[in-house]
This record gives C-alpha cells, sequence and structure tokens, in this order.
C-alpha cells in the first residue's frame, strides 16, 4: 500500500515545468562540478539534504530566494542556471572556495 502511494506522489518527467528541470539539471552540473555533495548543499545553504535532492529532480518549488542561494553558493550567476542552453557554464573555482570561507562554520556531528 505505501509503495502504491509513493508512486502517486512522484511526478512523471512531462508534469515537471521546463523551467523547474533547466535549472535542476544546470544547479546539479554546477554542484557536481565543484565535488559538493547534496549534504554540503545543505550544510552551506540551511536548506534540507532531501529538499536539494528534490530540487535536483524539479520536483519541488523552489523560491527565488533559495534559487538565489544556491547560484550564489556555485558561483553561477542565477540567469546562467535558467538558460536551457547554458554551453559550458563559468564555473569559477577560485570564487567558490571565497564564497565557502565567508559562510558560518559547518556543523560536526
Amino acid at each position: 500500500m505505501i509503495a502504491t502511494l509513493e508512486k502517486k506522489r512522484r511526478k512523471s518527467p512531462a508534469a515537471i515545468p521546463i523551467e523547474r528541470a533547466i535549472f535542476a539539471r544546470n544547479f546539479q552540473q554546477a554542484r557536481k562540478t565543484l565535488s559538493l555533495s547534496q549534504g554540503d548543499v545543505a550544510t552551506y545553504t540551511g536548506l534540507t539534504q532531501g529538499f536539494i535532492s528534490e530540487v535536483e529532480r524539479g520536483l519541488s518549488n523552489i523560491s527565488l530566494d533559495n534559487m538565489g542561494k544556491l547560484a550564489h553558493l556555485v558561483g553561477v550567476p542565477l540567469h546562467l542556471l535558467l538558460h536551457p542552453n547554458p554551453g559550458k557554464l563559468d564555473y569559477r573555482q577560485q570564487e567558490f572556495s571565497a564564497t565557502i570561507s565567508s559562510w558560518p562554520e559547518r556543523a560536526t556531528t
């Protein structure tokens, strides 16, 4: 029964708005280029790992503010993360390092 309910909650790829799918693909690419895990993103942004996962699958209706947080973290202007054919996005590893150093210390558990 639970598996049936879980299947109903999942959206088919056709049901995901194209803008969400574009952001999801571009953000995930940027995150992986910087060798960040979803957990790292969660730690630095205050968002949950589950939410990051949903965003990367296009399942979450992410706010503009949270899109901005994610774009800032990976050092890519938000408008490029929303571009359908961004080509090779300009990832800035040095800017990323400076960004990370300005974020609060990561929690150790």
